[in-house]
């Protein structure tokens, strides 16, 4: 019984994720470009308010987790899309570079989930 509740719960969470996701995806601009603060981290820039970036995600155990990732991620301010993989460990977010940065993200991702990032690449792969 706890097996069926805990799986109407993810797929619950899955519809809901797939129901908010934008009819299409941001588009990439020509060119690439690295954003530089304290640290430079490399990001792709999709619009002038827009940026990419990938990260590598350690910790997450199943599908679950990424869900539980991708809500986090969601509902930072700044972030307008992300995508969580389970099966790759990888996270993308699409962001506005003025109001977050990735090192914010990383630190949020690690406090509300206990998951550890690290950026890997801002450019597509």
């Amino acid at each position: 019984m706890k097996n069926t509740i805990r799986y109407l719960a993810v797929l619950g969470l899955a519809v809901l994720a797939w129901q908010l996701m934008p009819a299409s995806s941001p588009q990439v601009a020509p060119s690439a470009a690295t954003e530089a603060g304290d640290t430079a981290v490399p990001v792709a820039r999709l619009t002038d308010d827009t940026a990419r970036v990938h990260f590598a995600v350690a910790g997450m155990t199943c599908g679950s987790c990424a869900a539980t990732a991708r809500v986090v991620l969601d509902d930072l301010d700044g972030v307008y899309r992300s995508h969580v993989s389970y099966d790759s460990a990888s996270a993308t977010i699409w962001y506005d570079p003025a109001q977050v940065s990735p090192p914010v993200i990383i630190a949020r991702l690690k406090e509300m989930t206990g998951y550890q990032a690290t950026v890997t690449s801002g450019e597509s792969e």
